[in-house]
């Protein structure tokens, strides 16, 4: 999670990656980012039960955020 964030900065900071031939740079760092709780997300849905995974932990949110993220880089 941090290597991916610390990439989306980078690229978001370095005027290069601005131009137009970076664009499939951009995207794919952006949706690295929104898909990286891929595995911890799985490993709470495999450990616990939804109803504690909605009320106790606000993992909704979490997914939510996976899909902005995606929804934003295909934009």
């Amino acid at each position: 999670m941090t290597l991916a964030g610390m990439g989306a900065a980078f690229i978001v900071l370095d005027p290069e990656y601005a131009k137009p031939t970076h664009r499939g740079a951009r995207t794919t760092v952006f949706i690295s980012l929104g898909l990286c709780a891929i595995v911890p997300v799985t490993q709470l849905f495999l450990t616990h039960e939804f109803n504690e995974l909605v009320s106790d932990m606000g993992v909704q949110w979490l997914l939510l955020s996976g899909a902005l993220y995606i929804v934003g880089a295909l934009l």
